[in-house]
């Protein structure tokens, strides 16, 4: 006869560690509203892990008096995962997974080492725009100068309305990237952006205007520069700025279009010359015109 299945027993350690932990926290002497459910901590944790906390349970303060803090807008959950990492003698650990969550908290409530520990876990994390923008918003030095030297072209480009709105960062960014290949096809544009922020231009104003410039990049010249600068100097009226600009490309776009078409027409009229003498010339008459017509669109 088999003998019974044996009951699983729970680690008594770690059941003590949990009863320890419900009744320290059940003696707080201070109640934190958050989500309308009320929990007790101890003020002197919150006081020595973060100044803010500290500012307002000091005596004093309507906070200190009443013994309660209030937490409108914040999350219950999160309030809690919060405390976790406060509690003397935690184990727990910053992960990928709580990082994003718990970083504000941080910052908020200017709990340094914790904050820190955010820091070092984002730069094991690949780097995005949006790592970037989380650096700048949090003041993570480290973090914000590694983002600003690898952020990709097409991502700097994708989010451009972003970066216009935060002068500061792109400050940080163009000295940084103009210095690096791959953007050497918006050097011009970081030229004429270098300008607008030097003018004290507010970004905002003139979004559309750089948005365009930024699309066509490439077609960029110095003397367009210079024009749009003085134009937005000035009292500006967008709206003509972007007429003038786009008469500006279009017919530069049409210079480089006539020239293309000069060339093609050039190499079609050199192609039907070594047709007609092509009898002369161990290259067969079928092969120039498949080259012609898959490089230069010639039709016989």
């Amino acid at each position: 006869m088999e003998p019974p299945e044996k009951r699983a027993r729970s680690n008594p350690v770690d059941t003590a560690t949990s009863w320890a932990v419900q009744t320290f926290e059940n003696e707080g002497d201070v109640e934190v509203v958050v989500e309308g459910t009320t929990l007790r901590v101890h003020s002197a944790i919150l006081g020595l892990a973060s100044p803010v906390f500290a500012t307002l349970l000091r005596n004093g303060m309507q906070e200190g008096l009443r013994g309660k803090i209030e937490l409108p807008g914040k999350s219950k959950e999160e309030f809690e995962l919060f405390m976790s990492y406060l509690r003397p003698g935690s184990t727990k650990r910053m992960t990928e997974a709580t990082v994003d969550i718990m970083l504000p908290w941080f910052d908020h409530y200017e709990v340094s080492g914790w904050k820190a520990e955010c820091q070092g876990i984002l730069q094991s994390m690949p780097v995005t725009t949006a790592r970037l923008f989380q650096a700048h918003r949090y003041n993570l030095q480290e973090q914000y100068h590694r983002c600003l030297k690898d952020i990709e072209p097409k991502e700097f480009v994708s989010q451009f309305e972003e970066f216009a709105k935060m002068p500061k960062l792109l400050e940080d960014f163009l000295p940084i990237v103009k210095e690096q290949a791959k953007y050497k096809e918006l050097e011009s544009f970081f030229g004429l952006l270098e300008g607008f922020i030097g003018n004290g231009i507010e970004l905002s104003s003139v979004l559309p205007i750089l948005a365009l410039c930024l699309t066509h990049a490439e077609l960029l010249e110095d003397e367009l520069c210079t024009e749009l600068s003085q134009w937005c100097k000035g009292t500006m009226d967008v709206m003509q700025v972007m007429q003038a600009m786009l008469t500006r490309l279009l017919a530069q776009k049409g210079k480089a279009l006539d020239l293309q078409q000069t060339s093609k027409r050039q190499v079609c009229d050199f192609v039907v010359h070594l047709c007609e003498t092509s009898r002369d010339h161990k290259i067969s008459r079928s092969t120039i015109l498949r080259y012609a017509e898959q490089h230069f669109a010639y039709r016989p």
